[in-house]
């Protein structure tokens, strides 16, 4: 059972864990709201990859403003790439910005519409 905020995170990041723990664990977080929001923007910083997609997710079901401008970033500063980690985080990125709505995002969202690679423009132009 989970019990806390930073409990509920580290759920997110082990692989071994049945997907009913991190079912569990990312419904905990997106029920404590507001006061899960800074603890996921932290977890963007995350060497975990597992914890990074799971927190971009959860923030984006959220629509969680406040991330907005931490996921731009992240968008920033991930290589883009065709598959593999790289394209599923920046993908889920894109994906966040347009489940939260921040007008903030559109000049981001926008580059991306005009990408050299597809998966990248159909990404924005969903979001």
């Amino acid at each position: 059972m989970i019990e806390n905020i930073e409990q509920a995170i580290r759920v997110l990041g082990e692989t071994y864990s049945r997907s009913q723990d991190v079912n569990e664990a990312s419904e905990f977080l997106v029920k404590q709201g507001d006061k899960a929001v800074p603890s996921l923007i932290e977890a963007l910083n995350s060497d975990n990859g597992y914890i990074m997609l799971h927190a971009i997710f959860i923030l984006g079901e959220m629509r969680a403003k406040q991330a907005t401008m931490p996921l731009i970033a992240l968008a920033e500063k991930t290589p883009d790439a065709r598959d593999g980690e790289e394209y599923d985080l920046k993908k889920n990125i894109l994906d966040a910005l347009g489940e939260i709505g921040d007008t903030r995002a559109i000049e981001a969202l926008t580059q991306y519409l005009r990408h050299s690679e597809e998966h990248y423009r159909v990404s924005a132009a969903e979001a």
